[in-house]
């Protein structure tokens, strides 16, 4: 496992502050055998991204792991997001067990759980969590929160509506924020539209 001060010897002509530039100038510490070298072979498309504070290492199957960190913005091609913060940029498959959402677009995928704060899911199954705000465009959805935002079209099979805009999709049941009780039930309907 490389520290930062490892990493910074190794590249002693760029001057790293931890903070999001570009690049790996964001790693705090790599894990799993990780190195600077095997991810420009295996994953250039870290070297493109920003984050900072990020502590990464790669799965037996030699996928990417994110421990934790801020993801500031940059394409996510595949890997497990175990925790951490998500500012901006496209999301483009893997699993997010966990972390803070706060913008950007999902294009496929696995959300495990977690806070998605506003953004565009385009498509991937949401097994719990809570969703705050944005455009759901198409997917599945098992359980959580939806608290507000629009959704499109897709399988909803579970969980609780508090508010927002249902266009289109398939309900299997779920509970619905009734604001005259001020209290969910159970509904084999989606929620009428505002």
């Amino acid at each position: 496992m490389k520290t930062f001060c490892e990493f910074n010897n190794i590249n002693e002509n760029i001057n790293f502050t931890n903070e999001s530039i570009s690049g790996l100038e964001g790693v705090r510490t790599f894990k799993n055998g990780l190195s600077v070298e095997i991810i420009k072979e295996k994953y250039p498309w870290l070297m493109q991204a920003k984050f900072k504070n990020a502590v990464i290492g790669q799965d037996r199957d030699g996928f990417i792991v994110w421990y934790k960190g801020t993801w500031i913005d940059g394409t996510w091609e595949n890997g497990t997001w175990l925790d951490g913060e998500w500012e901006s940029g496209i999301w483009e498959d893997g699993v997010w067990v966990k972390g803070t959402w706060k913008n950007g677009n999902w294009k496929s995928g696995t959300w495990e759980n977690g806070i998605w704060q506003d953004g565009e899911w385009d498509s991937g199954f949401w097994f719990d969590g809570t969703w705050e705000n944005g455009s759901w465009i198409d997917g599945d959805w098992e359980s959580g929160t939806w608290e507000d935002g629009v959704w499109n079209r897709g399988r909803w099979r579970g969980g609780t509506w508090e508010d927002g805009v249902w266009k289109r999709g398939k309900w299997n049941g779920g509970k619905i924020f009734d604001k005259e009780t001020n209290e969910f039930e159970e509904s084999d309907e989606p929620p009428t539209e505002k």
